[in-house]
């Protein structure tokens, strides 16, 4: 066998583990009856050959009846022991539904390789309960091949609640003594999985290998003890192998080597980084030493710090929120021009902006306004019409000279409706 072909894993379960469990009542009734029948038959007979020869028929087929039974059971152990993963599952329900089974197996053969095809299903944990009830049934709880099949079960559960099982199984079994390749595997995995490992840890994971060939849980469990004894170089080259070939118990194993592997590829990245950086400085001083390219040829981005180019993004967003800004005050100040020239609503309508801004001139026609004297002050009626607006209405002497001239234009925006001019009453 070469080194690259994995073992599978097959629980070695001698006929002793069973033998001394219960049988069914059928299986008994039946050897009973034959043995009874051969022995009844042989005392019709009054010659004493026929007799006896029944006789001794009886009595054999009553001890001869067990074997019997297990020579025909040891067809079906072929078959369970060949089952593989795709068809364990229809094997296990063709053995339960066997008569001979049924009706002759002892109930610890029965338990024992349901087992056995659990495990080749990868049912771990029914698997395991089903070796724990073979040896209560067959009386020998720490058998060694019912400890190695239970530790073997509850790892590849994968329930991490059952790993302090599957430690102490490994341990009763270590106590048992004549520990095989798989209980070398199974206590450098528990160790693995609790934290702990060392070079002895890679030793019993190498000789497994020797020995079972490249399963995935020695593989990732080399993967894992290699990181933690600090051997890395060597952990990464495995690695990819032990992947390929991973399930999930080996799944578990490399995420957690995964974890000391990371700083090593950063450490190998960095490394590799500086070379290629040591490589190409050859060629950066020979671009120096040529001539300069004019400023306008070089689109080349600006080099600097890791502090200069945050600076410069720093200073992006700031002229960009200024502008922004800006942008934003020029928008209001346009729409605040807009509101003042919308008329008000219900006011006589204006003219135009342009005749509003531009200075209008009002002539009116000249007026002469002259002051009274006191007699007509005193006989109102005698006053010229001129100086009157009104009767009774005389204009105050305080009036001097006359206004001739126009008025002085007005600013305020004319009105489409004309006001008149009423002028008030003086109180003597």
């Amino acid at each position: 066998m070469s080194d690259s072909t994995p073992t599978p894993f097959r629980a070695e379960l001698p006929a002793a583990v069973w033998a001394r469990s219960g049988r069914p009542r059928w299986a008994t009734a039946i050897r009973v009856y034959i043995a009874f029948t051969l022995i009844w038959i042989g005392f019709f007979y009054e010659a004493p050959i026929p007799r006896w020869g029944f006789v001794a028929a009886g009595v054999l087929s009553f001890l001869l009846f067990p074997a019997i039974v297990r020579a025909r059971l040891r067809s079906l152990e072929r078959e369970v022991d060949a089952a593989e993963r795709s068809d364990a599952s229809r094997r296990l329900g063709a053995l339960r539904q066997r008569r001979i089974v049924r009706t002759f197996a002892p109930h610890g053969w029965r338990t024992a390789h349901e087992g056995k095809l659990l495990l080749a299903a990868g049912e771990g944990k029914a698997a395991a309960k089903a070796f724990a009830e073979t040896g209560r049934l067959g009386g020998d709880e720490r058998a060694p091949g019912l400890l190695t099949a239970q530790v073997h079960a509850l790892l590849l559960s994968g329930d991490p609640a059952d790993r302090s099982a599957a430690a102490e199984l490994s341990a009763a079994r270590a106590e048992v003594g004549a520990l095989g390749a798989w209980d070398h595997l199974h206590s450098a995995l528990l160790e693995l999985l609790d934290g702990r490992g060392d070079d002895g840890t890679s030793d019993a994971l190498a000789s497994a290998r020797a020995a079972l060939g490249d399963h995935p849980w020695i593989l990732a469990g080399q993967v894992l003890a290699l990181t933690r004894a600090d051997r890395l170089e060597e952990a990464e080259a495995l690695r990819p192998e032990a992947e390929a070939a991973a399930d999930d118990l080996a799944a578990g194993l490399l995420k957690r080597a995964d974890k000391s592997l990371r700083s090593y590829r950063k450490a190998k990245a960095k490394e590799a980084r500086k070379k290629e950086k040591e490589r190409a400085e050859p060629a950066k001083r020979k671009g120096e030493e040529s001539p300069a390219k004019a400023k306008g040829d070089d689109r080349r981005s600006p080099q600097g710090s890791k502090k200069a180019r945050k600076q410069a993004r720093r200073e992006a967003r700031r002229q960009a929120k200024a502008e922004e800004r800006r942008r934003r005050a020029e928008e209001a100040a346009r729409r605040q021009r807009e509101r003042a020239r919308r008329p008000t609503p219900g006011a006589a309508p204006l003219l135009t902006e342009s005749l509003a801004e531009e200075p209008l001139a009002v002539t009116e026609p000249p007026m002469k306004i002259e002051v009274a004297t006191p007699e007509e002050v005193a006989s109102p009626k005698a006053a010229s019409p001129r100086t009157t607006s009104a009767p009774g209405i005389v204009l105050p002497p305080l009036v001097r000279g006359g206004i001739t001239g126009p008025r002085a234009p007005s600013r305020r925006p004319l009105r489409a409706t004309p006001r008149p001019i009423t002028p008030r009453p003086f109180a003597p």
